[in-house]
């Protein structure tokens, strides 16, 4: 049974999405139905651990409240990897940065220019800035401004880090080759 779920056995309202432009969390926990004491107590829950002056469009988050306006839960996630939780025990609000799992993985990454190096990447699906990591290995050997051509073909082997299928950071490369 999932907490949304739980939330409508009880009455409680459950509300997610994701931060609108011009659009302040307090806005989203009052249209939620928490009372301004409890969005005090929220803060105060985070206090040290995340500011909400850092919120951004985009953020996501998940908010419970009792038909009191007391929250139950409250989840906001900044990036895959970032996820900061308010959770009530008994009379209180405690607020944590979550531990957000990573899958790691060594992926084969391969591909021919022919436009740019950049977009070689994007060719392969992969993130253009790992262009810059491979140009760091070489930048000894290549200069990848100048001496790029068409059909100049690359593959390297590199950890990969995702968090629920989303691209989180690229590790160590094991092995290239240009």
């Amino acid at each position: 049974v999932d907490s949304a779920t739980v939330a409508e056995v009880v009455g409680n309202a459950v509300e997610s999405g994701q931060i609108q432009p011009n659009e302040f969390v307090a806005e989203v926990l009052t249209r939620a139905g928490a009372t301004a004491v409890e969005q005090d107590r929220l803060v105060r829950a985070l206090k040290g651990v995340y500011d909400f002056r850092n919120s951004r469009p985009g953020h996501a988050y998940q908010v419970e409240v009792t038909p009191a306006g007391e929250i139950v839960r409250f989840a906001y996630q900044v990036a895959p990897d970032e996820v900061y939780e308010v959770v009530r025990t008994g009379d209180e609000l405690k607020g944590q940065r979550a531990e957000v799992e990573l899958q790691r993985e060594v992926v084969e990454v391969a591909g021919e220019i022919q436009v740019s190096l950049w977009q070689a990447f994007v060719d392969a699906g992969e993130s253009p800035n790992l262009a810059m990591t491979l140009a760091e290995v070489f930048q000894y050997d290549l200069d990848f401004f100048h001496d790029t051509r068409k059909g100049d073909r690359f593959r390297f082997f590199v950890e990969k880090f995702t968090a629920d299928g989303e691209l989180v950071r690229y590790g160590r490369i094991f092995a290239a080759q240009y």
